[in-house]
């Protein structure tokens, strides 16, 4: 499933040749807007789309922003940084464990979506497929 998405994603990269972003973007442009995004995630589909080019663009970089986003106040926001965190793409590198030893803390989590969205992070990203 996860190299469907990022096939789908690859191919859209390429027929959109990166319009979507406007102009190249540096690194540091690409990190607030994954600030932004992880906030907003959920609520557009074109918004989504958006959010999954970054993370490809940024791929681990994209890591101290999501797991910072992991202790926010706000349950929507946590939940959407567990979501994302699963797809960050790994090319063929295993998942941080730091990464997951915050996603199994927030496994913990009181709030049941954001409790939810890291489990289903962590099932994807152990998963002996990944």
């Amino acid at each position: 499933m996860k190299a469907f998405g990022c096939l789908v994603v690859g191919v859209a990269m390429f027929v959109l040749g990166f319009q979507t972003l406007g102009r190249a973007q540096t690194d540091d442009e690409l990190l607030q807007d994954l600030r932004r995004e992880v906030r907003e995630f959920g609520q557009d589909a074109d918004a989504d789309f958006g959010s999954s080019l970054t993370l490809v663009l940024l791929e681990s970089k994209a890591y101290p922003v999501l797991l910072e986003a992991l202790e926010d106040s706000d349950p929507a926001v946590r939940a959407n940084a567990a979501t994302m965190l699963a797809w960050v793409p790994q090319e063929n590198n295993p998942t941080p464990a730091e990464v997951l030893e915050a996603l199994r803390r927030a496994a913990l989590d009181s709030d049941p979506r954001a409790r939810e969205s890291a489990e289903s992070a962590l099932r994807f990203l152990e998963s002996p497929t990944q």
